[in-house]
């Protein structure tokens, strides 16, 4: 867990990213950001990703009992805060489809939309909207755009679809 705010933390008492983190990166330990309901600190995020140090991997760390609840939600929300902090999407994407699947030795599989790749796919259409981002401890970011979910595909069978998405300008479907 990169960004907790409890205890010891990745950082020093003046806000750099410790030493002893950066060379557990170099001997291959992989940070997640593991952003559940209390195993995150915006002031230990801003710190790390301002010194350069993202997650390898960004997941919500959600269970059947913190799933849709504040300050978490849902993984896109968790994605659009990212986006608040200054990582670039292509970054934020790749931390959470193409990195795992590559360390879960799977890159073939999942993570891509290679041909012959499972057809596990998310589509979202990047908000411009007005929204506040909070953790646990109490502290807030204002961010200017927020990750909706308009399609789920799982096995090439679709699960999910807004109904607004792939609808005809006047509304009408063939």
């Amino acid at each position: 867990m990169a960004f907790h705010g409890k205890g010891s933390t990745i950082l020093t008492d003046e806000g750099a990213v410790l030493a002893e983190v950066r060379q557990a990166r170099e001997r291959g330990v992989i940070f997640d950001a593991a952003n559940g309901r209390s195993h995150f600190s915006m002031n230990t995020a801003r710190r790390a990703i301002a010194n350069g140090f993202l997650p390898d991997i960004i997941s919500s760390d959600l269970s059947t009992i913190t799933k849709l609840a504040w300050p978490v939600y849902a993984l896109p929300w968790i994605l659009s805060k990212y986006l608040a902090l200054g990582v670039a999407l292509t970054d934020i994407i790749n931390a959470c489809t193409h990195t795992p699947a590559v360390l879960l030795g799977m890159a073939a599989e999942i993570g891509t939309l290679a041909p012959g790749a499972f057809a596990d796919i998310a589509i979202f259409k990047l908000k411009n909207r007005h929204v506040e981002f909070a953790d646990i401890h109490g502290e807030t970011l204002t961010g200017t755009h927020v990750l909706v979910p308009q399609m789920t595909i799982k096995s090439g069978e679709i699960l999910f679809r807004q109904i607004d998405f792939g609808a005809r300008p006047n509304g009408v479907e063939k």
